[in-house]
C-alpha cells in the first residue's frame, strides 16, 4: 500500500463489493409463485446476485391462500408481517398466529407451512 501510495483498504473493496446488493423498489424482480382463486401469491426479490448466505424476499399473500402442503428444507427462515394476518404451523412443534410487525424464525428442517385465514392481503417478508 505503501509503495502504490494508496489505502489498505483498497485491496479489500473489490473482494467487499461483491458481497454487496442495492435493490430499488422499482428494479426489484417480481415472480408470480402461485395463482389461486383468490389472486396471485408473488414474491418480490430483495437482493439481487448470488451467492448471498440470505435470501430476503416480499410475499404478498391473498386473503385465504395458503403453502398447500407442509414443508421443510436445509437453512433457516424468517419471517416478518409488514401488514396482515398468517397462520403458521410448525409440525410436531406449535401453530402460531402473527400478526403485524411479528417476527418469526426457525429452523427450515422443520416441516412448516402457513395460511392466510384473513379477509385481506397480507404483506410479509
Amino acid at each position: 500500500a505503501l509503495a502504490l501510495d494508496v489505502s489498505i483498504i483498497s485491496f479489500l473493496l473489490d473482494q467487499e463489493s461483491a458481497n454487496i446488493s442495492l435493490v430499488r423498489q422499482s428494479e426489484r424482480t417480481k415472480l408470480i409463485r402461485n395463482q389461486t382463486a383468490q389472486g396471485d401469491l408473488t414474491e418480490e426479490l430483495l437482493i439481487s446476485g448470488k451467492d448471498f448466505k440470505m435470501g430476503p424476499v416480499l410475499i404478498s399473500v391473498p386473503p385465504g391462500c395458503d403453502s398447500d402442503q407442509l414443508i421443510h428444507h436445509e437453512g433457516e427462515e424468517m419471517v416478518y408481517i409488514l401488514s396482515g394476518q398468517i397462520h403458521f404451523i410448525l409440525e410436531g412443534i406449535g401453530e402460531y398466529d402473527l400478526f403485524d410487525g411479528d417476527t418469526f424464525y426457525y429452523p427450515a428442517t422443520i416441516p412448516h407451512k402457513w395460511l392466510n385465514s384473513s379477509d385481506k392481503k397480507i404483506c410479509t417478508m
